[in-house]
């Protein structure tokens, strides 16, 4: 170890790589996070390394999400296999999942900062269903395609709409 090494304090080299991280990203255009700032013109990306790991506002990034609720839908979550639900990715923007009949993907558009989230480009497969798995299918795409943002409460993502929830998913 060099005497630098022993004088910087615990955690400082991991915070300059996730900088360079960060710095990169936001270089080649990769950096999506941004600060609420009032105007949607004025929103400049954010190097989300600067804050520690307790202020980071929660992502619903990373995870397998499962559709547990969708509002007006009658039907019985989870559903039989496959069940219906999402991961999202942060590279590439992407999101792949189930509609608990055909397979998804699309883009999206997430801000965690001030919690909103678009789904862009949304398409799946189409393969005949049998009515339990084509009645949830609608369901799933209807709310996700009506998601404008979200929340993460007790370990559950909320797809709101409007400020309303259209659907709540749990990673298990």
């Amino acid at each position: 170890m060099t005497a630098h090494e022993d004088d910087s304090p615990p955690g400082s080299a991991k915070r300059a790589i996730a900088a360079v991280i960060v710095a990169t990203a936001m270089l080649c255009g990769c950096g999506t996070a941004q600060k609420p700032s009032g105007s949607a013109a004025a929103a400049k990306p954010v190097a989300v390394a600067a804050a520690s790991p307790a202020e980071d506002p929660p992502s619903p990034l990373g995870k397998d999400w499962i559709f547990t609720r969708v509002e007006g839908f009658t039907g019985t979550l989870p559903s039989p296999p496959p069940v219906a639900g999402f991961i999202m990715t942060g590279e590439g923007q992407r999101l792949t999942g189930s509609t608990a009949c055909n397979r998804m993907g699309s883009g999206y558009e997430l801000n965690v900062y001030d919690g909103t989230l678009r789904f862009t480009k949304l398409t799946n497969t189409r393969m005949m269903c049998d009515r339990i798995a084509a009645d949830t299918e609608q369901a799933v795409l209807d709310a996700m395609l009506a998601t404008d943002a979200f929340r993460i409460v007790d370990g559950k993502l909320e797809l709101l709409s409007k400020g309303r929830m259209v659907a709540r998913l749990s990673a298990p």
